[in-house]
């Protein structure tokens, strides 16, 4: 043991000619720990106080507790298992509690035994094996385990002490014993009001069967209905062959109940309440079946949206050509496509008008691995066409995309008019040709107001490098800029950002354009340098300004000849020179197409008119004033 030699340990055992201790020292062996093995050497030697020593340096704090009962130290491996092994606490408390029994000490057993968690079944096994049933009444009275009481309640019921079974059964809440007793001293009104009171299922039943038994249908029925016992209700029903009762109780049962009670009716005759019961009851095919052996074409009618492709195809397409034939188009589409026969739903939809919804679409379209992929995919175009046809483009876009047919779907899209998923469609699909498509749709609505639209139709063209596209949409724009907010600065930018794009398309086509965006870019910079000479009251601006009318004939979209004889007004009226700039009113009233109150502020208009004594010819009402930015 000191020395930890085991392989001479083990030999030395062997020539001691003790077995018992052979035999202990080879399941030893089976520890990990080189100190719990020779920890069991020292217990077959007596070295018990080594034994201890050793299992602490190993750690093994379960052993040490084995060890400690085997010794009796009962109040050390107790403490052991409180601090280093509490996994075997609650039995080393059972070890010792069997201990106390042995030599008689009860009570001491007893206190153990709570300590372990089982004096529900060993109190009283104890103290009945002992004959002390006094003792054995004054714990489960001064208990409030409901197993001990329930124990108690049996005992005293098995001794026919009834009173005291029913007080127990009472504290245990045992009602399934409380309604069993009542009924067999036939108090049948309070085993009712336990059951009522409780509403446990076991005592409903049981006082359920003994109704039954008793011939008491009703309260059979109502007790099995209370337990959930429905097929135990409707056999009780069918037995007392109450039609209506049996229809009640299966309304209010699982399906499997239902069909039983649907053939009950089937058998009695009556058939539209075993086509409700068979459609409530899953079993579709034969509520069908029924409908058209009877001719209940008003119960096939209602059953209608609960058909699906669950149910047998024939009899779906039977039901289909029914609603045909009553001109329910829309309910045959669908018995059609449940049965699988979406060519014939799709012909239906196009001959009756039968809208494809986003859900009939889905189900029209096939699983992958029930269809050749070719077929497939003329079928799913061919949903696609249909539902473009009838206008419904939101689901012709999503069958088009699921066909691959990209292209289709963005103009399915474009057709809808619906921008913000036109613009993510594009976005997602990544492709030159759908950038494009959705570009040239978003010029078409008012872009020039919405800087989100105006941002996504450069960006889309940018994508697409479709530049001679991208330098059109900056020159409309520049265009917007000026006939629309006279801002000749954001004009210019635009122009600015055509000609870098145009710079990249080579073509002779191209070549022209540029230079006509070039020209325009020169022309919109003279204007804006008009506009600096009027700031300074500059008198170069009158030649400039004569100059630029002269220039822009070749390009009047470049700058508006009423922008420029609006600087030349303002120019005189800020000089003082209110003749001239009356002249110059007059040249502008001289085009038919310039508008003298969209260009002039109307004040001054005014002033210059009553300086010169001229009489105004127009109601300022009539116009817009003062909209010019000179």
């Amino acid at each position: 043991v000191k020395t930890k030699k085991m392989d001479i340990a083990e030999l030395c055992l062997s020539k001691m000619k003790n077995a018992a201790a052979s035999k202990a020292f080879r399941q030893a062996k089976k520890e990990p720990e080189m100190e719990a093995r020779v920890a069991m050497l020292a217990i077959q030697l007596g070295m018990y106080d080594e034994a201890e020593k050793l299992y602490k340096q190993a750690g093994r704090f379960d052993l040490l507790t084995k060890f400690l009962m085997a010794r009796g130290h009962w109040d050390s491996a107790l403490e052991n298992a409180e601090k280093q092994d509490r996994v075997h606490l609650r039995t080393t408390h059972y070890m010792l509690a069997k201990h106390l029994e042995s030599i008689g000490d009860f009570e001491s057993a007893i206190s153990q035994f709570e300590n372990a968690k089982a004096q529900s079944q060993e109190v009283p096994r104890m103290l009945y094996d002992a004959q002390q049933i006094n003792r054995l009444q004054t714990y489960v009275s001064q208990s409030n385990d409901t197993t001990l009481h329930q124990w108690w309640a049996q005992y005293c019921e098995g001794h026919g002490n009834y009173q005291e079974a029913f007080k127990y059964y009472i504290k245990a809440h045992d009602f399934l014993a409380l309604v069993r007793m009542n009924c067999f001293m036939g108090q049948w009104d309070k085993a009712k009001e336990i059951v009522g009171a409780s509403g446990d299922r076991a005592a409903a039943f049981h006082l359920a069967r003994q109704f039954e038994i008793q011939n008491e249908h009703d309260e059979a029925i109502k007790f099995f209905k209370i337990a959930k016992r429905y097929k135990h209700a409707l056999r009780v029903a069918i037995k007392k062959d109450n039609a209506q009762t049996v229809m009640s109780i299966a309304l209010e049962s699982p399906q499997n109940v239902k069909k039983d009670a649907a053939e009950y009716f089937e058998n009695k005759g009556m058939m539209d309440k075993a086509v409700l019961l068979h459609q409530k009851g899953g079993n579709l095919s034969r509520a069908i079946e029924l409908c058209f052996k009877e001719e209940l074409y008003d119960e096939l009618g209602m059953m209608s949206d609960d058909l699906d492709e669950n149910v047998d195809s024939k009899l779906l397409q039977r039901c289909a050509e029914f609603f045909v034939d009553h001109g329910k188009f829309d309910k045959a589409v669908m018995m059609l496509v449940n049965a699988k026969e979406v060519q014939r739903a799709l012909e239906l939809c196009q001959s009756k008008n039968v809208e494809i919804t986003e859900d009939i679409a889905k189900l029209m379209v096939p699983s992958k691995d029930s269809m050749d992929p070719e077929e497939r995919k003329e079928l799913i175009l061919r949903i696609a066409d249909v539902s473009e046809n009838q206008n419904n483009f939101a689901t012709a876009a999503k069958m088009y995309v699921q066909a691959g047919d990209k292209l289709s779907a963005m103009k399915a899209l474009i057709r809808s008019g619906k921008t913000e998923k036109i613009i993510y469609f594009a976005v997602l699909s990544r492709k030159k040709e759908l950038y494009v498509l959705a570009a040239n749709y978003l010029q078409t609505l008012e872009w020039y107001s919405d800087d989100e639209i105006t941002n996504s139709i450069s960006s889309f063209y940018k994508k697409a490098k479709a530049w001679e596209k991208l330098a059109t949409f900056y020159t409309q724009r520049a265009e917007v800029e000026i006939s629309q907010m006279a801002n000749y600065e954001k004009a210019l930018e635009s122009l600015n950002s055509s000609k870098t794009v145009m710079a990249k398309v080579k073509s002779s086509v191209s070549k022209s354009r540029l230079d006509t965006i070039k020209n325009r870019i020169y022309l919109v910079e003279r204007y804006l340098e008009l506009k600096k000479l009027l700031a300074k009251n500059n008198s170069s601006l009158v030649t400039g300004a004569n100059e630029l009318m002269a220039d822009i004939k070749s390009d009047p979209e470049s700058v508006r000849l009423g922008h420029i004889y609006a600087l030349l007004v303002e120019y005189y009226y800020r000089s003082g020179d209110k003749q001239q700039a009356f002249e110059e009113i007059q040249k502008m009233k001289s085009y038919p197409d310039i508008d003298v109150n969209y260009y002039l502020e109307y004040n001054m208009i005014k002033d210059i008119y009553a300086t010169l004594g001229e009489a105004m010819d127009e109601d300022p009402n009539d116009a817009n004033h003062g909209t010019s930015d000179p």
